[in-house]
């Protein structure tokens, strides 16, 4: 009775919702940020895996995911883990990192990377960003290096390879630095052809229900390096699995995130997912990564029973990008309008345009709900600073500043039209 109480609320709650946007003459289903990329496929899948208990531990889908990802990218190593951030953890492993060493990063991120460094005991050191592309300034990078600097972290920001990429790449090749791409935005993405993830040493992705490919929680780590590639699926193999719990919590959390993001009939199921599902969902964050402190999830492999989600989604990725570049190219053309620069992508670049990033008044960053009803669709804040969702002032980063006070961002795909 209390679950069908509850559900009758969000239903009357979301109708209400409804008739506002309509009587504003606005959307009634903007267009979403997160968990876009769900479709009914993806429910049936997870459906399934609950109501067969035995998928939920054993069976062969992290082999079968193992094959399907070595394969796309041109690789003889993987490893999947239970988010970007542990596979974060996993290539500071992989590559042999000690605790004191520095990897640099750009002054445009989020906890997560700040986080899985230090929890190995790895020490960031944050460089200046280039405001063409949000990625790190290759002419401040030498300012930066000093005897204790192991590796670089190339962040492809909203699935942008940055304005500097070659220079960084080379660089890093010059100094003898490992180079690990960050590709938590840029599944998919290439460089001159090339797959993003497979240009350095070492590249992760991560399939949270911001990203490019959705599991809930989960990412992965790719290499072709022999040596790192040995180390790191050491590593995997040594990892426990996710207890069974919350195993299914990530499956309810899938099909409500599909029912009120992503159904093409979320005006009424998100109501009804909302209700029925509120009580069975996994945090976006867990309170001990908020705290940074470190979170046990890090050290689970992603289940079986989700490794056939991420392949599944895996193979619809070149389709929905596609999709997501013309969003794009319409988003130039809205800046152009209104007086605003679009981002400045390299003609050698593919990006996946996670999101359509465009930096406007500082006021608009804080007072955005304006601009959502105008646009009829969700309008993202990422970064607002270089730890968000954390504050942190860096002055020695004018530009990595100036980003995080005046950078949003906007949906490129929109499940309605899927």
């Amino acid at each position: 009775m209390e679950r069908l109480g509850r559900t009758i609320r969000c239903l009357a709650r979301q109708q209400g919702i409804n008739v506002k946007r309509l009587k504003r003459r606005q959307r009634v289903m903007p267009v979403p940020l997160l968990s876009a990329t769900l479709r009914m496929a993806d429910v049936i899948l997870a459906a399934r895996a609950l109501m067969r208990p035995g998928t939920r531990s054993g069976g062969d889908g992290l082999q079968r995911l193992a094959r399907a990802v070595k394969a796309r990218f041109s690789v003889a190593h993987a490893g999947f883990y239970m988010g970007g951030r542990a596979s974060l953890c996993a290539v500071v492993r992989a590559l042999g990192l000690t605790p004191g060493d520095e990897v640099l990063i750009p002054a445009f991120t989020c906890q997560c990377v700040v986080n899985a460094l230090r929890y190995e005991g790895i020490e960031p050191v944050y460089v200046d960003i280039e405001l063409d592309t949000y990625g790190m300034d290759a002419s401040l990078v030498e300012r930066a290096l000093t005897d204790k600097t192991r590796a670089i972290l190339i962040q492809h920001t909203f699935g942008m390879p940055g304005r500097d990429l070659e220079n960084l790449l080379a660089l890093a090749r010059g100094r003898g630095l490992y180079v690990i791409e960050d590709c938590a935005h840029a599944t998919g993405g290439r460089w001159r052809g090339k797959l993003l993830g497979t240009l350095g040493d070492i590249g992760f992705f991560s399939s949270e229900r911001s990203k490019i490919i959705n599991t809930i929680h989960g990412g992965f780590v790719v290499t072709d390096n022999p040596e790192i590639g040995r180390r790191l699926e050491e590593d995997a193999a040594r990892l426990t699995p996710a207890p069974p719990e919350f195993t299914r919590r990530i499956l309810w959390t899938l099909i409500h995130s599909y029912f009120t993001h992503s159904c093409p009939f979320r005006f009424v199921t998100s109501g009804l997912a909302e209700g029925l599902l509120s009580d069975r969902l996994v945090p976006q964050m867990h309170d001990e990564e908020l705290a940074g402190a470190p979170c046990s999830q890090y050290h689970w492999s992603l289940p079986h029973a989700v490794a056939p989600l991420m392949m599944q989604q895996l193979s619809r990725v070149d389709r929905q990008l596609a999709e997501r570049r013309r969003a794009a190219e319409k988003w130039a053309v809205w800046c152009l309008r209104n007086g605003l620069e679009p981002p400045k992508p390299s003609p050698d670049a593919t990006p996946t345009w996670l999101r359509f990033p465009v930096r406007v008044d500082p006021a608009i960053k804080k007072n955005y709900a304006y601009l959502e009803k105008r646009l009829g669709a969700h309008v993202g804040v990422w970064f607002q600073s270089a730890a968000h969702p954390l504050p942190m002032a860096l002055q020695e980063c004018p530009r990595g500043m100036e980003a995080a006070a005046t950078c949003i961002n906007l949906p490129t795909l929109d499940p309605s039209r899927a």
